[in-house]
């Protein structure tokens, strides 16, 4: 018999269609392989779905019918096919089979990964073959594997096509889906198209994020020859009249000097009775931590998830400076005492620091006094453990605080802190805003940024803003 092959192999049956070993008596038949719609263990075993393979009327075509020519006449001898003829009969009755059951075929790209395809396979069953592409490639920004964190934040892109145009053929996309999919995303009511379910409105800037990502996805399927043509989604624009909230000094002082009087109000408190219940800290902690976030958030124009990765020993108050690297560690535990892991990758992919400067340094050096020995994180519960789980609930607590003072902004909980101290510095020298803020998009003096160095003259303009702010105030 020929050597099998991916779209199908041999099988032999005895006379009740029970699978037997080849040295038993039976008659050999074609099993068909299908490498669609498996379950995440069969495709790490590698395990397909098996179909007999039949003719037009569902009758089972034995491997003799392949293997030997038809009899020229009932007395004559049979004649042996090459197996190269065998197998390409084979590969055509297989073929199709698979066409007229609508069952998927194994494509083979130049690069010589196996990609399944189908007539009718889902967007869905091609987003599962990307997925499985990226987590086998590296980025090209970063050099290195994309983390688990970003394929699943990219599986929300997919997640919000299928609620607006259900889970359609891969080759057969909605009329107008290009324009259809930024308006139906950004329009003020949304619903589900598979159940009816009312969905919460998305941001223009999270459409823009789902846009990019659907794109990029449609177009690796195009390249693997997936899909024969595949629209382009519009990329929707911002209002050019739009201009995002920045706090006044005033606000940004109102801040600082609530989370002072909370921290004041609860550290001679400090017993038991004031622990906050199943979070194993107190009230003292919290309002700390918020406080201490509040600063380089501030003062520092630290983004929120760069705070929340800070370790104590990351601050280097000799030197003046905050490094931020990437980390996988050991976050503590949890309110439940479930362990919590401290994974963040710096946005730029690669590590910085950042300066400090006066008014940040006689803060840490305080901070630094109060703190326990036990204490590792940034923003510690006290024992080791970080005070959240994630960024996010970050944001949570210190909407809590604007809102209470009554200057909550919808999106602009903590990134606008940061905005505002870039407009500190841009009055100065805009180029010392691009720097403290460490954007990647800098056009002056890249060296500075490449080789981790500040320019001359960042530490005096955050003092100097930072001694306009406090006369004003």
């Amino acid at each position: 018999m020929p050597k099998e092959r991916n779209e199908f192999v041999p099988v032999r049956l005895d006379s009740r269609g029970q699978r037997v070993a080849e040295d038993q008596k039976g008659t050999d038949y074609i099993n068909v392989l299908d490498w669609t719609n498996l379950t995440p263990s069969q495709r790490k075993n590698r395990n397909p779905r098996r179909f007999l393979l039949t003719d037009k009327n569902d009758v089972p075509i034995p491997y003799d019918h392949f293997e030997f020519k038809p009899r020229k006449s009932s007395t004559g001898g049979r004649v042996r096919r090459s197996d190269s003829a065998c197998i390409r009969m084979i590969q055509n009755a297989v073929t199709e089979f698979k066409t007229r059951e609508e069952i998927g075929n194994v494509l083979v790209n130049p690069d010589g990964v196996e990609i399944t395809v189908s007539g009718n396979r889902k967007i869905s069953d091609l987003w599962l073959d990307y997925v499985e592409n990226m987590r086998i490639i590296i980025s090209r920004k970063t050099k290195k594997r994309i983390p688990e964190s970003t394929i699943r934040n990219r599986g929300y892109s997919l997640k919000h096509y299928l609620e607006t145009f259900g889970d359609h053929s891969a080759n057969d996309f909605p009329p107008n889906v290009e324009e259809d999919f930024m308006l139906k995303s950004l329009a003020s009511e949304r619903v589900d198209c598979r159940s009816g379910e009312k969905l919460k409105p998305l941001a223009l800037n999270t459409v823009r994020t789902y846009v990019t990502d659907l794109n990029q996805f449609l177009q690796w399927c195009i390249r693997k020859k997936l899909i024969k043509k595949a629209p382009v989604l519009e990329l929707p624009t911002r209002d050019p009249s739009y201009e995002p909230k920045i706090p006044t000094l005033s606000e940004r002082d109102m801040v600082e000097t609530e989370l002072r009087k909370l921290v004041a109000k609860w550290k001679p408190k400090y017993k038991t009775e004031h622990y906050i219940s199943k979070r194993r800290t107190t009230r003292e902690f919290l309002y700390r931590n918020l406080l201490r976030f509040y600063i380089l958030a501030d003062y520092g124009a630290m983004r929120r998830s760069e705070v929340w990765a800070l370790k104590r020993e990351d601050i280097d108050l000799d030197e003046r400076k905050i490094y931020i690297y990437e980390k996988d560690e050991d976050g503590g535990t949890d309110r439940y005492g479930k362990p919590v892991r401290v994974k963040f990758r710096p946005k730029s992919g690669r590590s910085d620091f950042i300066l400090i400067d006066d008014y940040m340094m006689e803060f840490l050096i305080e901070d630094e006094e109060a703190r326990g020995k036990d204490e590792v994180w940034y923003l510690d519960k006290g024992d080791g453990s970080i005070n959240w789980n994630g960024p996010n609930l970050i944001s949570d607590a210190m909407a809590k605080i604007l809102k209470k003072l009554g200057i909550y902004e919808k999106g602009q909980v903590l990134h606008w802190f940061r905005r505002a101290r870039n407009m500190d510095l841009v009055d100065g020298n805009p180029h010392h805003g691009q720097h403290h803020l460490r954007h990647s998009n800098m056009r002056t003096n890249e060296a500075f940024y490449q080789t981790h160095k500040k320019p001359d003259g960042l530490l005096e303009s955050l003092n100097e803003s930072n001694k306009r702010r406090h006369s004003v105030n």
